[in-house]
């Protein structure tokens, strides 16, 4: 996961925070994280759909040990993740952002038919914006 938190598990306190985000999400909108793991359960990493408030849209997010990357698991999340947000939640929207240096997530997010709309800083670490409306 070398393009999350520097590649260093976060603390206790930033992981019960983002549980604690995406229960609430889950309870007030139907969604918000998802485990990513095999058909026997195996963990392969994470994916969310958050609504952000500033954006106003649902955002698109994934995650996937490295162990697994490069087989196609970020691909398929995100595809039903983008499926999820459509078709279930039906989202006229869907943002996405990627560190600037993840060539395979911008690639990933440009095959699902995101296009850029931005790039900036968050937190010193240069980002990409994207956006996907639903067709």
């Amino acid at each position: 996961m070398r393009y999350v938190a520097e590649g260093v598990p976060w603390p206790l306190e930033r992981t019960i925070g983002y549980l604690s985000v995406s229960h609430t999400s889950w309870r007030e909108r139907g969604y918000g994280g998802f485990a990513v793991t095999t058909q026997a359960d195996e963990p392969l990493g994470e994916g969310s759909l958050l609504f952000i408030d500033e954006a106003p849209a649902i955002e698109l997010g994934y995650t996937i040990a490295t162990a697994h990357t490069r087989r196609g698991v970020g691909t398929e999340t995100a595809r039903e993740l983008l499926r999820f947000a459509f078709e279930t939640i039906g989202a006229p929207r869907v943002v996405a952002r990627t560190d600037a240096r993840n060539d395979p997530s911008v690639r990933i997010l440009e095959k699902l038919g995101f296009r850029e709309e931005s790039r900036r800083d968050v937190h010193g670490t240069p980002n990409r914006f994207f956006v996907c409306d639903r067709a």
